[in-house]
């Protein structure tokens, strides 16, 4: 494999800097805004149906709603190593601590007698969570998108994650979601998942959507949030990561860390801020030698070769 590029920050002038922390090109790619508005202007037009045509033809399956009753839940846990159980239990445990002890709170001040100000909370109606999950189920991000809603007190959680080529939703997933209170999963991802979330085709509408994705589902949101048509958190995905090591940085501890990022898409992008030359070659040999033992190694290659 082709050795990560590198550079020597304080000999490189501004615009030689931008370009070296530029984001992948196939990120702003016509082609996938193009592709994306042709999408959300099908579900626009055709509801449900352009949904599931727009499903077959890119995941070869149309939407299902899998309804978490109490025989799925169970025969989901029962194929989960009891450690992968305990593992998501505890993550679902600290995650809803976390948020519920960071609520927030009503306030009232009164900066002179009679004038009484008040800030209030109120949650919204409903959210869609976007949990990509295709090639791999992304628990973590389950988890982390339906506690916080919970915890805000919001009645209508929808959420969505891509289905896998073995079979509809991991069952690490189907887990996870019962943890987090969640009746149901919709069996549906990438861009016509966003789309049928604002337009409420085929599955409830939401009046914001959360979760990050690929290329196609962050220029859906994109999309639907200038439209106005559903608000979003934020443009999320491709991944991201830069991790600054100095000379006493574990090499393992760091390579671990970018490959953790670069193996969820091929447009993901790592980037390695070495203040030593020693330690940025270690931590090259490192993620090198732990790529070859990763599940998802091809993927991660792919986006590797935007590493530097």
């Amino acid at each position: 494999m082709t050795p990560m590029r590198r550079f020597d920050w304080n000999a490189l002038d501004e615009a030689a800097r931008r370009a070296a922390l530029a984001r992948p090109a196939r990120r702003t790619d016509a082609r996938v805004i193009e592709t994306v508005a042709g999408i959300i202007a099908d579900v626009e037009r055709e509801g449900a149906r352009a949904v599931a045509r727009w499903s077959e033809t890119l995941d070869g399956a149309a939407p299902a709603f899998i309804e978490l009753t109490q025989g799925a839940v169970d025969k989901a846990r029962a194929r989960l190593a009891a450690e992968n159980l305990a593992a998501i239990e505890l993550a679902v445990e600290n995650v809803r601590r976390h948020h519920e002890a960071t609520r927030p709170r009503a306030a009232e001040t009164e900066p002179y007698p009679g004038a009484v100000c008040r800030q209030v909370f109120r949650p919204i109606r409903s959210c869609g969570l976007y949990v990509p999950g295709g090639a791999a189920p992304l628990v973590s991000t389950l988890i982390m998108l339906a506690e916080p809603a919970r915890a805000a007190g919001v009645c209508g959680r929808v959420a969505v994650t891509p289905p896998q080529r073995a079979e509809r939703i991991a069952p690490a997933m189907i887990a996870a979601a019962a943890l987090c209170g969640l009746d149901g999963l919709w069996s549906v991802g990438g861009a016509q998942a966003v789309a049928a979330l604002a337009f409420g085709a085929g599955l409830p509408r939401a009046e914001k959507i959360f979760g990050p994705g690929n290329a196609y589902v962050a220029e859906a949101k994109r999309q639907i949030a200038a439209r106005g048509l559903s608000g979003i958190d934020l443009p999320a995905g491709p991944s991201e990561l830069l991790v600054i090591a100095d000379a006493s940085a574990d090499p393992g501890v760091v390579a671990a860390d970018l490959l953790s990022q670069a193996e969820h898409d091929a447009d993901a992008q790592v980037i390695l801020v070495a203040l030593d030359d020693g330690a940025a070659r270690r931590i090259e040999r490192e993620v090198f030698r732990q790529l070859e033992t990763l599940p998802r190694a091809r993927v991660a290659r792919q986006s590797l070769e935007e590493m530097r």
